[in-house]
């Protein structure tokens, strides 16, 4: 059942990411052309800004997914209906925190826009912006139910529908007009009526949620679900320092303009890791029930089939990142003057790698609870990314910024999460982990080296021609190394009967 779960679930995600990404780009290159780097770069810096001010969420919705696990496993409808009015009520009162908090800021807009001067309406965009973050909290609670339920392919279906919708108003306006106002306007119309339409469908898949005779949670509940409240407000804390504070200190330190740069890139890169995140995230709700049921000899199993998976997937995507960004950028999509350095690019990509290879971890990590043995982690790494960027970007500008941000991962999650997994959920020896990975980064640093010769070696003075050779080889070549140095693993054989599992069962239906 799992399984079959699994399957939906990215096969819903994969066409939706799809979908997003064409009308991204095209939604995108028309807002670059009518409003410019600048604007670009003002959506970014507000964007984090209301990040900030998310952080009184206090990271309620995960520990409210983690407490639905168990009662959805067993059809508890009771618990669940307890579960999702005390969610109900806790965001209403967030989303009020939230908006004074946000208009609170307001007097101090200057602090994270250095150059507001040269937008109209700085005011009036903010509070849109603040309206657009707010309302969300009064309707998005039931979205965990869905979610905890393995069922997220249906709630993909009504987030993609809405959000090409947006694209393409978006489009039909910026194709005769340019004003910013218009475009957040769009948002947060269209938004509103998504966030009614899609509780008012969760309420007929979930009936029982809107009945009157509520009972009270258990005072254990009440006091599990604060205590792993408490600790994922330090996870939050210190998730917005290390991901969304850089573009503030690119803002404050360089230019707005420069934060507008860096999100064509930024935006690339999240766009494929949105790809690549729907699979991990298909499973998160799978690996709350196998832990709720399973031994833990299974559990690590299947984490390390999932490890392996991330390797290959987020090792290749870092590849195509650190050498067909900039072409693609300044080749195939705009020109020379998005450009950011090729040591940048490096520290990026890095800082992605380190990143990305820890989802699995963080997946078992949220399905089994464990939030409060770390809980001041993300602060120690939140301090030291701040501390390494402001220093550094002083010095040597904006490569200094995301040194600071590989810092940070490197010197401190690196080491701290897989201990955490390690000890409390699989009960195994940590340099179990840390083989494994060291495996893997070598392997993957071959490959770059190699590539970067090959394409110093073979340079085609057409710039598509060239872009072209490097897809290819780039296609080919790692790929075929992982394949030939893992092929005879166990998380390779157990991935490749995963593969025939799905295409039999695909088959099979069929005839």
């Amino acid at each position: 059942m799992r399984i079959k779960y699994i399957i939906k679930n990215v096969n819903v995600s994969l066409i939706s990411s799809v979908l997003i990404t064409i009308f991204n780009f095209i939604a995108r290159t028309f807002f670059i052309t009518k409003l410019g780097q600048e604007y670009l770069g003002l959506n970014s810096i507000l964007t984090n800004v209301l990040s900030m001010l998310s952080i009184a969420e206090l990271g309620i919705g995960t520990a409210i997914g983690f407490s639905l696990y168990k009662p959805l496993a067993n059809n508890d409808k009771e618990k669940i209906k307890s579960l999702m009015n005390y969610y109900k009520r806790a965001y209403q009162i967030i989303g009020l925190i939230i908006f004074v908090m946000g208009i609170c800021i307001i007097p101090f807009l200057g602090l994270f826009i250095t150059n507001m001067h040269i937008f109209n309406n700085i005011y009036l965009i903010y509070f849109l912006f603040l309206i657009n973050t707010v309302y969300a909290y009064f309707f998005s609670y039931k979205r965990t139910l869905i979610i905890a339920d393995q069922k997220n392919y249906v709630l993909t279906k009504y987030l993609t529908t809405f959000k090409i919708i947006i694209y393409i108003l978006d489009i039909i306006y910026l194709s005769f007009g340019n004003s910013f106002i218009v475009y957040l306007l769009i948002q947060l119309i269209v938004g509103i009526i998504e966030n009614i339409y899609i509780n008012y469908n969760i309420n007929k898949r979930y009936e029982y949620i809107k009945e009157k005779n509520i009972q009270k949670l258990d005072n254990k509940e009440r006091n599990l679900i604060v205590k792993n409240i408490k600790a994922m407000f330090f996870h939050k804390i210190g998730d917005y320092c290390v991901n969304s504070t850089d573009n503030l200190i690119i803002a404050h330190y360089i230019s707005t303009a420069i934060v507008g740069i860096y999100s064509n890139y930024y935006t690339i890169i999240y766009t494929v890791n949105s790809f690549l995140m729907l699979i991990f995230d298909s499973t998160s709700a799978s690996f709350g029930n196998l832990i709720a049921k399973e031994s833990k000899k299974i559990i690590y199993e299947k984490f390390k089939t999932f490890n392996f998976l991330a390797f290959w997937l987020f090792g290749w995507s870092c590849i195509c990142f650190y050498f067909l960004l900039t072409p693609f950028i300044t080749t195939i999509w705009l020109d020379g003057n998005w450009l950011i350095s090729k040591a940048v690019v490096l520290v990026v990509v890095l800082n992605y790698f380190f990143t990305s290879m820890r989802v699995p971890l963080g997946i078992v990590k949220t399905a089994g609870g464990v939030y409060n043995q770390d809980k001041y982690v993300p602060l120690i790494q939140s301090l030291v990314n701040l501390v390494v960027s402001i220093i550094l970007v002083k010095k040597i500008g904006l490569l200094g910024v995301f040194i600071g941000t590989l810092a940070s991962s490197v010197l401190v999650v690196f080491w701290i999460r897989p201990y955490i997994v390690y000890k409390h959920i699989f009960e195994r020896p940590l340099n179990e982990y840390f083989k494994i990975f060291t495996k893997y980064f070598i392997s993957l640093i071959s490959i770059v080296v190699v590539l970067e010769v090959t394409f110093n070696l073979f340079t085609f003075s057409n710039n598509i021609i060239n872009f072209i050779f490097m897809i290819t080889t780039i296609i080919i070549l790692p790929n075929l190394v992982f394949y030939i140095i893992y092929r005879k693993t166990n998380e390779f054989g157990n991935l490749l009967n995963i593969a025939k599992g799905i295409v039999g069962g695909k088959f099979g239906k069929k005839s």
